[in-house]
């Protein structure tokens, strides 16, 4: 007797048209324990804000996403928070906001990988209507480890020498966006995992995710700009208007050495070295 086939097929959503966008949704994830009557309460204030006494310090998120082709979801941005509004939760719990992404070059037998930067002065809850960033220090590393995560190296680098020339105060907090090792952003911003050898997030500090694939929103348009100037900033080496020393010392296990580009001193390639984010829709 012939074998039946499985009569199962994947329902196939309806494909957006080309040069259209595809519709995002959005999440609050959390975790929590059940209270005492074995309940979790779920609610929102007037602004719009979660309430849930049950849920884990540090463990709310808020999440923009869209369904890929397979059907599972792409996250575009991601920030901590009780909102649904991502800017709101920027708004409420920082003081500040930076971008730090890191793109890797091959440049005359070097492998390079540049991390530039962008950083806002507080405090954003004084700039309602726009958020205007600043180019900050960038990071040449040369001969990052293979297999390892050059990355989490531009986030040590700008955490060492550009946050302590941002002027924030103790009580102050930044929110530093990436577009890197997302599954790994709680436990960081618990400071349950270190984010480089043994090395915790400073306790002003919490890392945001953002996607440089869209400009939908704040984090977004942060994050493509430091991904263009990472690019620029390497046009310039290949032009010769940086000049690369012959060794890169400075390094750890993990990379050879860095060199450090301070663009008060060096010409770059950006009209203005501020970018104004208007962020409406966040």
């Amino acid at each position: 007797m012939p074998r039946k086939r499985n009569q199962k097929r994947r329902k196939r959503k309806a494909k957006v048209p080309k040069g259209q966008r595809k519709p995002r949704e959005k999440w609050i994830h959390l975790k929590a324990t059940a209270n005492a009557e074995g309940r979790v309460e779920f609610r929102f204030s007037d602004e719009g804000t979660l309430i849930c006494p049950e849920a884990e310090l540090g463990s709310v998120v808020s999440y923009r996403t869209y369904s890929r082709e397979s059907g599972k979801p792409k996250v575009i941005a991601r920030s901590p928070g009780l909102s649904f509004d991502l800017r709101k939760n920027i708004e409420l719990s920082y003081d500040a906001i930076a971008g730090i992404d890191t793109n890797d070059f091959n440049f005359d037998g070097r492998h390079l990988s540049i991390c530039s930067s962008f950083c806002s002065k507080p405090i954003l809850k004084n700039r309602p209507d726009s958020i205007w960033v600043d180019i900050a220090p960038a990071f040449i590393l040369e001969g990052v480890r293979e297999n390892f995560n050059p990355e989490v190296i531009g986030w040590h680098l700008f955490l060492t020498h550009v946050l302590p020339l941002l002027g924030l105060s103790e009580s102050q907090r930044l929110a530093l966006v990436v577009d890197s090792e997302l599954s790994n952003h709680i436990p960081m911003n618990q400071r349950r995992m270190p984010y480089f050898r043994n090395h915790d997030l400073p306790t002003c500090v919490d890392i945001l995710y953002a996607s440089s694939d869209t400009g939908d929103y704040l984090p977004n348009q942060l994050i493509k700009q430091c991904d263009k100037a990472s690019r620029l900033l390497f046009s310039q080496i290949c032009d010769g208007e940086i000049a690369l020393p012959p060794i890169l010392v400075g390094g750890t296990t993990e990379f050879a050495g860095y060199a450090y580009v301070n663009f008060l001193m060096t010409p770059y390639q950006i009209a203005k070295s501020s970018v104004g984010f208007l962020g409406r829709g966040v």
